[in-house]
């Protein structure tokens, strides 16, 4: 009888889980996949008694209870790895992204003939320094060109002036 009893206990547990889920998940794929799985739960948990009461010693093991610290203390290290892996990556490609845009930017400058640029970003993506190599055409202000990229740079990217190194040198690029 009391096979009987936590039976239907779980049943009707399962059965308000089940309800539950379909109510908080949209309608579609996975509203599907959730009530298959209950379904097969529920097998299992069909299955599991009448096994029991032909003289099986074991039961089908649903869930077993173990200790997890050591296997979670270190998925939880293996994840801070990959963390730290992914935003080194993310970083570097907005870096260079940056870079290709500060390049654009300074060569709608007039008299600018090349860039190669350099910026280097914190991990929030805030633009710490920006280095940037012009060739000017020969016989230009490279005063005034430096103004106006250094504008360019504080005004669309947000870098202080005195965090921008400029090298410019004349000739054909």
């Amino acid at each position: 009888m009391e096979i009987i009893g936590e039976l239907v206990r779980n049943i009707v547990v399962l059965l308000l889980v089940t309800l539950l889920l379909e109510l908080l998940l949209p309608s579609g794929e996975m509203s599907r996949y959730v009530l298959f799985v209950m379904g097969l739960v529920l097998i299992l948990m069909l299955i599991n008694p009448i096994i029991t009461l032909f003289g099986s010693k074991d039961k089908l093991p649903l869930y077993q209870p173990t200790d997890y610290t050591a296997s979670t203390e270190t998925i939880l290290i293996d994840g801070g790895k990959l963390e730290e892996r992914l935003t080194y990556a993310a970083l570097s490609q907005h870096d260079k992204e940056l870079s290709r845009q500060m390049e654009g930017m300074a060569l709608l400058t007039e008299g600018v003939r090349t860039v190669t640029a350099v910026a280097v970003s914190d991990n929030k993506g805030w633009v710490l320094q920006a280095q940037l190599k012009l060739v000017v055409e020969a016989g230009g202000n490279q005063a005034q060109i430096e103004t106006k990229v250094k504008t360019i740079l504080t005004t669309f990217f947000g870098v202080k002036a005195e965090n921008i190194s400029l090298e410019i040198k004349e000739g054909t690029g």
